[in-house]
């Protein structure tokens, strides 16, 4: 017959063998995904850069608060972009307006050095799906949020790109990724 000391011993060993070096115990408390913003999208303008930028914004008219401004290059392909309350001069008046439980705008902002810029947006409640908050709308109301990450899928920059005015006088940029936005329930 087996003792408590024996089943005890077994429930360790198999919870021992379920486990990886990559699991790790879940916090409930850690931030967590609670919505994604899916990006596919360029701009091309009459000038010779080697950069392109990405903003989001976010408001009543959309370009309000931006939750980031970043400035990138081919060479971002690959890589996450994470920004805090302490990154950026409007995060918190951003957040304040994504949790606010008005369906706000927001506009991703696409730009080049010469200032030209392609700008898309909608509602919040179109544009972030997925995560934790799926399916509740308007907004982040009741959420804690904590973080938003970019990651950076490709980025291409071409100059002169499509050249339409045959003169060496182009650039096209096109930048796809994932923006993430993170926090608490």
């Amino acid at each position: 017959m087996r003792n408590a000391w024996s089943y005890a011993s077994i429930f360790v060993l198999a919870c021992l063998a379920g486990c990886s070096d990559d699991d790790s115990p879940v916090t409930p408390d850690a931030p967590q995904p609670l919505a994604y913003y899916d990006v596919a999208a360029g701009v091309a303008s009459r000038v010779v850069s080697d950069t392109a930028g990405l903003s989001l914004f976010v408001g009543p008219d959309g370009g309000d608060f931006a939750l980031f401004e970043v400035t990138l290059t081919g060479e971002d392909a690959g890589t996450t972009i994470s920004l805090g309350p302490d990154d950026s001069a409007g995060f918190a008046e951003a957040v304040a307006l994504l949790t606010n439980g008005v369906d706000d705008q927001v506009a991703l902002w696409r730009t080049l050095s010469d200032g030209s810029a392609a700008i898309t947006g909608s509602l919040e409640s179109i544009e972030f799906s997925g995560g934790a908050l799926e399916g509740q709308e308007p907004d982040f109301a009741g959420a804690e949020i904590t973080g938003i990450s970019l990651e950076l899928v490709s980025v291409t920059i071409q100059s002169p790109g499509d050249d339409p005015n045959g003169d060496g006088l182009w650039t096209s940029a096109d930048i796809e990724g994932r923006i993430i936005v993170m926090g608490r329930l």
